[in-house]
């Protein structure tokens, strides 16, 4: 029994001397993974009012600029992004607003910065409160709704958006629009008298007919007159579209030496544009030429302004 025994003893030192060698060969290995900065990209849409894609702006309308951004660096890694409307006119002397305006959002503090020129008439409202909804860990969109300005040049342009991370690194993405004419028209007088008149005679207005016109491209000032004229007793005296029609009880118009025309509209002026943001004013007096033996009384009519383009 007792060899027995020490042959045991002996096998269980030897397993123990044998495992303690094998605990003195291991080593330590440090791993090292090196992520490189990836550019970040944008998606640009225009939507219009409702929610579809749009290629033609209207100014005085709201459309939505969405930004769909990506970085797989993470959203954490971004700096801000930039959109930036742009002319492709090279027409020159016109006001800033009208060829080029640019916003910047800054993702650290989360705030959206318009640069839309002086005295303009473009406007920028936020949707949300906090402009961002991330999609994820490395995906995000920002929306904002956009007025466009009343001298906006007609014509085409070009939407470009851009993000840049906190490397400078950038991706872009750019829409072909086109701007589409428009034009407005306001009276600066709200009534012309011609006091005391006699048959067969000309007078000119009491004061010019004014107007301010504004537009985004070239226009004309077309003008046009009621051609029945009534007194306070529902006599008539009637409008005719040259001098050489005078005869009684009718009467002729004329603005500038152009004939002023009754209910068809006349040019009056004719414009480049686009004008300023503030408009241009027209002003000229309106030459009457009264015809024989109209009834006494007081006559009463309209003249009406329209804009329209070239």
């Amino acid at each position: 029994m007792s060899s027995i025994s020490k042959i045991f003893l002996a096998l269980v030192v030897s397993i123990v001397l044998f495992s303690g060698v094998y605990a003195q060969q291991n080593g330590n290995v440090t791993g090292k993974i090196n992520v490189s900065n990836i550019a970040p990209n944008v998606t640009l849409e225009i939507l219009d009012s409702n929610g579809n894609p749009t290629t033609e702006l209207y100014p005085t309308n709201t459309y939505t600029v969405k930004l769909t951004f990506t970085d797989l660096n993470s959203l954490k890694d971004l700096d801000k992004l930039v959109v930036v409307f742009e002319s492709n006119s090279s027409q020159t002397n016109t006001p800033d607003s009208s060829k080029y305006i640019y916003f910047v959002y800054n993702f650290s503090t989360k705030t959206l910065e318009a640069y839309l020129g002086d005295n303009s008439t473009w406007n920028v409202v936020v949707s949300k409160e906090d402009y961002i909804y991330s999609y994820g860990h490395s995906t995000g969109s920002i929306e904002f709704n956009v007025t466009v300005g009343k001298v906006a040049m007609e014509g085409p342009w070009t939407v470009k958006a851009y993000v840049y991370d906190n490397e400078g690194l950038s991706g872009e993405d750019s829409k072909n629009i086109i701007m589409e004419w428009y034009g407005e028209i306001s009276p600066n007088v709200k009534e012309l008298i011609w006091n005391d008149m006699k048959p067969d005679t000309n007078e000119s207005s009491d004061k010019n007919l004014s107007v301010t016109a504004i537009s985004n491209g070239n226009y004309t000032l077309q003008i046009k007159t009621d051609e029945n004229w009534t007194n306070q007793y529902g006599e008539i005296i009637s409008a005719v579209n040259s001098i050489d029609d005078l005869g009684p009880q009718t009467f002729y118009l004329e603005i500038a030496g152009k004939p002023i025309t009754y209910n068809i509209y006349n040019t009056w002026i004719s414009e480049n544009g686009p004008t300023s943001e503030f408009g241009e004013i027209f002003s000229s007096p309106v030459m009457l030429y009264l015809g024989g033996a109209p009834i006494r009384g007081t006559y009463t009519g309209e003249i009406y302004v329209m804009i329209s383009p070239q």
